[in-house]
């Protein structure tokens, strides 16, 4: 992903949105319920509630890497991601 890097990711999840993408191709999102906060790998819960967002970002590892580095590398594709 060119123009959207992680202060973006930040952003948008304390606005209250939510975030979809693709990687390596594996659908993932970070998603609200009434519970809380999730991470969620095809469509199944792979994280614990958090309250907010922000905690669950600083939890996340997709391969060993964390959201900051996959987001400010470059390493999303465009193709099928969404902010919500």
């Amino acid at each position: 992903m060119n123009n959207y890097d992680y202060k973006l990711l930040i952003e948008d999840l304390s606005d209250g949105r939510e975030i979809e993408f693709k990687y390596n191709d594996i659908l993932y999102g970070i998603v609200h319920f009434s519970e809380g906060w999730f991470f969620v790998a095809d469509n199944k819960r792979v994280s614990e509630y958090y309250k907010k967002p922000l905690e669950l970002v600083k939890t996340i590892r997709i391969n060993e890497k964390t959201l900051e580095n996959l987001f400010d590398n470059g390493e999303i594709p465009d193709e099928g991601f969404y902010v919500l």
